[in-house]
């Protein structure tokens, strides 16, 4: 099983995607909508012998329905970061940048996730048949599958990733659990200096 670490060793790699720009909108004290929030999140790139990635939530709730009430901002100054790649109950929305000639792992989350490709090129890969090749715009609904993406061009790709916690599938009286990975190596946040820049 291979663990994530913060990149140290040199030359340094660096990801020339712009920050991720969220928008978070709320309420006045009259009921009206507001933009409450508009930020900028860099990704934070890890690496591991195979892939290089940045990685960065942008959104968590903790079960569904979930409240829109008040001011909520599960994304922090401090950048929270969430202990599994998924939610059993709620929702994560994370933005990862696969580097050029990056694989990820094989792993299945207690999930369905609606993986958008926002820029660049990356493979979905399944264990059998042959791997989907996403271009910007396109969608794979993830639903408790295994699977590993694997960006095969030579630029960065970008990736939305929205992860709905669900119960295992459950094939021929197996409960086929989430696997392929150790939630110590993917707990994720973002810019570990902090810093979020405000419009």
């Amino acid at each position: 099983m291979i663990k994530l670490r913060a990149m140290t060793s040199e030359p340094k790699i660096v990801n020339p995607l712009p920050p991720q720009r969220r928008i978070v909108t709320g309420h006045d004290a009259k009921g009206r909508s507001i933009h409450a929030s508009d930020q900028e999140f860099k990704t934070q790139v890890i690496t591991t012998p195979v892939r290089t990635v940045g990685m960065q939530v942008l959104w968590t709730i903790d079960s569904v329905p979930c409240k829109n009430n008040g001011e909520v901002e599960p994304v922090d100054a401090a950048f929270v970061k969430v202990s599994d790649l998924s939610s059993e109950k709620g929702v994560v929305m994370r933005c990862v940048d696969f580097a050029p000639g990056g694989k990820a792992m094989m792993h299945r989350t207690s999930s369905i996730d609606y993986a958008i490709c926002v820029s660049g090129e990356i493979h979905h890969v399944v264990e059998e048949g042959e791997p989907v090749k996403m271009k910007p715009g396109d969608v794979v609904i993830q639903r408790g599958t295994m699977h590993a993406w694997s960006n095969r061009s030579d630029t960065w790709a970008r990736m939305h990733f929205i992860l709905i916690g669900a119960d295992p599938v459950a094939l021929n009286g197996v409960r086929l659990e989430a696997g392929g990975y150790s939630k110590e190596a993917v707990t994720s946040g973002g810019d570990v200096s902090g810093e979020a820049k405000d419009h």
